[in-house]
């Protein structure tokens, strides 16, 4: 056409997909710098998968405003699948799964609010269960209250169930929009509040059409059925901002700049077979379109798509597809295009980047009100804690300062380590206690922590409960230390270690000897390996639970310290640590002389004492002393440790 013959035609053959677009914007905004404003400018595509996800990333990550025409089912919203999963949640009994995945939806509000993660965290220790749990909660969010609101159970007429269901409204109180609000922000609460308005309409248009007595699951069939054939369309009056429409939108448009995308085969054009079940001479006498009049139609839209633009059309493909397999350019472009050689865009956009962190941001507090707060927090220090820092000043941060509380697992992961541990723990305590009872204090103690922590039964708890019985076995049985002395267990203590600061703890077992000895022992739910690990660290002066345990047996309770073992409870039992020599324990741990202990003592408190210091002045900086224990760390997400090389490269210190 003459519109064809009058505009610049230029072809674009970019590796991928993401260059394909990012290439569209870079000559979007090399336009604009030459003057061209925005709603001069259109992209055209066949399709709207898998450009318009892709352009709609790109063109926001480059700053570009963009106008998408297309429409969106009524039941893909957000705010309409919010209520569509609340629903479903109670015609399944209040499945707190169901009811979790409604109210983790950002669209829901009550996310990264404090009682929204209590209900959060409520729910998920109640997995798996049902029913709507509204005795635990003080201060529960405002969607508790609009559910109770409603009445679910009844069997009623469609208009009463149209008017209950939508009170769920409520959850989306309107919003002031006030000056200075961004266009995402506006948008998504102009969009939120058409699609309730829209989903109140459909509930009056299905009451409407339905009539009798009936229940919400029959009455939420037709709902559902409805919502998935009503479209929202949210109205944009923007005016200069790029338009983004299909091939069929176009047909009504001329602009000075088009893209066209996905020139490649399969995509534009598309092919059409023949039907195998009503061929096309049956379709041609039953008036309907055959596979060959599809494909002319596709020629037609090339032609469409190629002459809307009246200045400059730029046509562009991907040459690689997401496998890494290479395409094959669209047949159309051939004789369409001759003597044109494709741009070869070596050339990568990338959009302006963020303004950079100032340099000599350390993280950690100073004000001073904060920090006597600090000091005053933390007066009482436990081992585990004093440890936590020494791996970690941010971990001690987050867990102890804080206070902040990991989300708690699903159901088939709570019988982790941890739980194990303090199962093996708690056993071993009341064995001390009642020697006579035997296995039958872990059998009981497994059971009444399972129901407490919800553990569902299946075939991890019977094996996690026959390896911890026969660990538990193998330690009743273990004789290599049997001193016959007086055994004391679970022994609380705190102690001033100097007077800004008391170190309290528990201790595990304490044996005292006829002679006011103190022999002092920490079971570990650990393999041979790590106890090794522990006394090392111990020396090394990493771990500090040696020496400030012994400190507590002769402060706390008089005793002359004799010795500090770690006892391994998981496969084998593992002994090791340090003793003064205690006849019977020749084969078990380090000898050691009452010198030696008291070393041990003196460097565990100056190292206790230093991190009080440290936690009173304000660090809190992410420097793990072992990064492979980040694995194990519930605040790797948000301390960012992985960022630190590169700022300690451009001179943090």
């Amino acid at each position: 056409s003459q519109r064809r013959r009058e505009a610049q035609t230029l072809l674009v053959a970019a590796p991928t997909l993401d260059r394909e677009t990012e290439e569209i914007a870079r000559r979007i905004l090399e336009e604009t710098a030459g003057g061209r404003p925005f709603r001069d400018i259109g992209i055209v595509l066949r399709t709207r998968d898998p450009y318009a996800p892709a352009l709609e990333t790109t063109l926001t990550r480059f700053g570009i405003p963009a106008r998408f025409y297309f429409a969106d089912p009524l039941a893909a919203h957000p705010a309409v699948d919010y209520f569509s999963r609340i629903v479903d949640a109670f015609l399944n009994g209040w499945d707190h799964a169901a009811l979790l995945a409604a109210v983790r939806m950002p669209v829901s509000r009550v996310g990264a609010t404090p009682a929204g993660d209590a209900f959060d965290f409520a729910l998920r220790e109640k997995l798996p269960g049902a029913g709507l749990p509204l005795r635990d909660f003080e201060n529960p969010p405002p969607i508790v209250a609009t559910l109770t609101q409603i009445s679910w159970r009844d069997r009623t007429d469609p208009k009463t169930w149209a008017a209950r269901l939508k009170t769920l409204r409520e959850l989306f109180p309107a919003q002031v929009i006030e000056d200075g609000l961004n266009h995402a922000t506006l948008e998504s609460i102009r969009s939120t509040s058409a699609a309730v308005d829209s989903f109140c309409k459909v509930l009056d248009e299905t009451a409407a059409l339905l009539d009798g007595r009936l229940a919400l699951a029959d009455f939420w069939t037709h709902v559902r059925a409805a919502l998935s054939l009503e479209t929202l369309r949210i109205p944009d009056r923007r005016r200069n901002v790029v338009h983004v429409m299909d091939v069929f939108e176009a047909r009504q448009w001329e602009l000075p700049v088009v893209f066209v995308c996905g020139m490649v085969e399969r995509h534009f054009p598309q092919y059409h077979r023949e039907n195998p079940l009503l061929g096309d001479a049956a379709r041609r006498r039953a008036g309907l379109k055959t596979s060959t009049e599809w494909q002319d139609e596709e020629s037609f839209l090339f032609d469409i798509a190629t002459t809307r633009a009246t200045a400059k059309n730029v046509l562009s493909f991907a040459r690689f597809n997401e496998k890494g397999e290479e395409s094959l350019r669209s047949f159309f472009l051939e004789g369409f295009l001759e003597g044109v050689e494709p741009d070869a865009c070596d050339r990568r956009a990338r959009p302006r980047a963020p303004r950079p962190v100032l340099a000599g941001t350390r993280p950690s507090i100073r004000q001073d009100a904060s920090l006597g707060r600090l000091g005053e927090l933390h007066r009482k220090l436990a081992a585990t804690s004093i440890e936590s820092f020494l791996q970690c000043p941010f971990q001690f941060f987050a867990a102890k300062t804080l206070r902040l509380r990991a989300r708690p697992p699903a159901p088939r992961d709570r019988l982790d380590m941890r739980v194990q541990g303090s199962i093996l723990h708690d056993a071993l305590a009341e064995f001390a206690r009642t020697p006579l009872l035997g296995s039958a204090v872990l059998l009981e103690i497994f059971e009444e922590k399972c129901r407490r922590a919800n553990i569902p039964s299946g075939y991890r708890r019977e094996a996690v409960r026959l390896e911890l019985l026969r660990n538990f076995l193998a330690f009743t049985e273990d004789r290599q230390v049997a001193l016959g002395w007086a055994t004391r267990a679970e022994e609380k203590f705190n102690f001033a270690l100097t007077p800004l600061v008391t170190i309290t703890g528990r201790i595990d077992r304490l044996d005292v000897g006829p002679r006011n000895q103190a022999l002092v022992i920490d079971y570990k739910y650990s393999a041979a390996a790590k106890i090794r690990n522990l006394v090392d660290d111990n020396e090394s002066g990493n771990l500090v639970q040696g020496g400030l345990y012994l400190a507590a047996a002769r402060r706390v309770f008089g005793l002359d310290p004799a010795g500090m073992l770690y006892c391994g409870l998981r496969k084998d039992v593992m002994w090791g640590g340090w003793h003064v020599a205690i006849p019977g324990l020749e084969r078990i741990g380090e000898s050691r002389t009452s010198d030696g202990l008291l070393e041990l003592i003196a460097a565990a408190e100056a190292k206790a004492s230093e991190v009080f210091e440290s936690v009173a002045s304000g660090k809190i900086a992410p420097r793990p002393a072992d990064p492979r224990k980040c694995v194990w760390c519930d605040f790797r997400d948000v301390c960012r440790v992985e960022a630190a090389p590169r700022t300690r490269a451009a001179g943090e210190p």
